[in-house]
């Protein structure tokens, strides 16, 4: 698959699982785990994407902190904040149910 179909279809992907997490109330502890693993992913396909359309390739696996990385060095400007949000979805993402201490979206 080429890199531009391949990034339009990880942007479509993302969209989806955003949309998705926004749909889910905040206020509902019981929903924090899905709502954030629809947002993480979301950040996946979005962290993905850049790197596929900068790099012209396909990054492999799905740690969100490795992800960040590799974008950081593709060019794209993620400040301290962000970069510790990212750790903490990275977590999440990898199945860690721990939702303490996780930002509102």
């Amino acid at each position: 698959m080429d890199t531009v179909r391949q990034a339009r279809e990880w942007i479509a992907c993302a969209d989806a699982y955003w949309a998705a997490a926004r749909h889910i109330p905040e206020d509902e502890p019981a929903f924090t785990l899905p709502r954030l693993r629809l947002a993480s992913l979301a950040l996946e396909y979005r962290l993905r994407t850049f790197i596929c359309v900068v790099r012209g390739g396909m990054p492999e696996g799905d740690d969100l902190g490795r992800l960040a990385r590799l974008a950081t060095f593709c060019g794209l400007r993620i400040d301290a904040d962000d970069h510790a949000i990212i750790e903490r979805l990275s977590r999440l993402h990898r199945d860690d149910p721990d939702t303490a201490g996780v930002p509102p979206m």
